[in-house]
């Protein structure tokens, strides 16, 4: 069993950063951090209610995927000593970096500072998205265009999306800056850090205002890309309008700053949502939107043939792929459970779709999205025919008109709900109906 003094969050954080543009899942992470705790697979498969072998399958794939990110042979038996040494070499390489911030006279926690880069991640191994690169490229070259909106599903790509972007047009500008946005962050201290990084002897002011004037002023020195990933993790989204979390009104100030003053840099950030409140900000020349929806069947089959062992014919790939929304984390966590899992010509053709803990927890994200009232809607329609009209839905669910307009259009926003339709996609609707089935039952004992 390892010392109470290791970081668990040092630990997931160094993985994550190494395999960047992907991040461990639910039961990677749960592996990881058992495993380190001393814990054997039956006890992590019994304190976690997961079948052993399971457990066991998930464990090699993560030291597989560990050996192959740090070239070194990473095995149960030896995760502890390895991720404890790379800790301290992180550690010891990160301490120019945190001298020069604390010349700036800023306070920034280590996870912070670990956070924050100078460049965005490459991605080796990206296929797909020419389309989406090539718009990309025209708006970069485009003197109106200061805001690009990457806009999709978890798991969908956007965060690989936007780290090639800044991997293909990095030539174009003088320095790439990738910023996971984060409500623990404090806008103050990141804008602080973007100058130093411009301007290493700029003497750095304490107000907001003033640093804010300092950053317009060298993003127009400076032609920089700045990537912001997560953006939506600043706002409050239980609401049919998504407001600042009470610790993030400031990022309205630094936003808006981004879109609507001007200079010569490009800002490309990520969010699960439409941010309607940017809209304010800027016009439709300064800022754009591109909704992310997943890569074609062939493309995924291209990225995940070689971890396929099964026989599966190219028809039943392609509706697996249509019914989880081509979302390439989604299918990444289909293709590594195939063996555990009933699939087959008959049963998919009966409409039969497994259920799997980690996808479940992917979509349980996405309905967090909606308020109250959206959920309801949701719920009306999981157990809806197929032909829904606008009149029969509105007078079905017991609320005012425009506010269940407005949820309509939450709704189609974050991709739940087929387009130019009132039907569910068939991911949701299922998980919607097993998880309603599930609780009416606990509720009856």
């Amino acid at each position: 069993m390892i010392q109470n003094n290791l970081d668990f969050q040092k630990a997931i954080y160094l993985v994550d950063s190494r395999i960047k543009p992907q991040h461990l899942n639910k039961i990677q992470e749960i592996i990881l951090i058992q495993s380190l705790e001393g814990k054997t697979y039956s006890q992590i498969a019994s304190e976690y209610n997961y079948d052993m072998e399971y457990i066991k399958t998930s464990g090699s794939e993560l030291w597989k995927l560990l050996t192959k990110a740090f070239g070194e042979q990473i095995r149960k038996n030896n995760c502890t000593p390895f991720i404890r040494r790379r800790i301290l070499e992180s550690t010891s390489k990160n301490t120019s970096l945190v001298d020069t911030i604390k010349k700036t006279h800023t306070t920034f926690s280590e996870q912070e500072i670990n956070n924050i880069s100078l460049i965005a991640s490459g991605v080796p191994n990206f296929q797909g998205r020419e389309r989406e690169l090539t718009q990309f490229k025209s708006w970069s070259h485009d003197p109106n265009c200061r805001f690009i909106m990457i806009k999709g599903m978890t798991g969908c790509g956007k965060t690989t999306l936007a780290a090639k972007t800044a991997e293909v047009l990095k030539q174009d500008f003088y320095r790439v800056i990738s910023l996971p946005v984060s409500e623990n962050l404090k806008v103050k201290n990141l804008i602080e850090f973007c100058l130093h990084s411009l301007e290493p002897n700029l003497e750095i002011s304490s107000d907001i205002n003033k640093l804010l004037v300092d950053l317009a002023f060298y993003l127009q020195k400076y032609r920089c890309l700045l990537i912001l990933d997560d953006l939506d993790s600043i706002f409050e989204l239980k609401r049919m309008i998504p407001h600042y979390r009470s610790n993030c009104e400031q990022y309205a100030a630094f936003l808006r700053c981004l879109i609507n003053t001007r200079h010569q840099s490009l800002v490309v950030a990520t969010s699960r949502i439409d941010l309607k409140q940017l809209d304010y900000y800027g016009s439709s020349d300064n800022l754009k939107l591109l909704s992310l929806e997943g890569l074609e069947s062939d493309i995924l089959w291209s990225i995940f043939e070689n971890e396929i062992s099964q026989d599966i014919s190219q028809n039943i790939w392609e509706r697996i792929c249509n019914y989880y929304r081509k979302n390439p984390e989604l299918i990444k966590i289909i293709v590594r459970n195939l063996s555990y899992l009933p699939i087959s010509d008959t049963n998919i053709y009966k409409q039969y779709y497994p259920s799997l803990e980690e996808v479940d927890y992917i979509i349980e994200n996405e309905l967090k999205l909606l308020d109250k009232i959206g959920k309801e809607v949701l719920y009306y329609l999981a157990f809806s025919c197929n032909n829904n009209s606008l009149d029969r839905l509105l007078y079905s669910v017991s609320h005012p008109r425009n506010k269940v307009l407005k949820v309509l259009d939450a709704i189609q926003d974050t991709f739940l709900m087929k387009q130019d339709n009132y039907v569910l996609q068939p991911m949701f609707k299922h998980y919607l109906q097993r998880h309603l089935v599930k609780t009416a039952m606990a509720n009856d004992k």
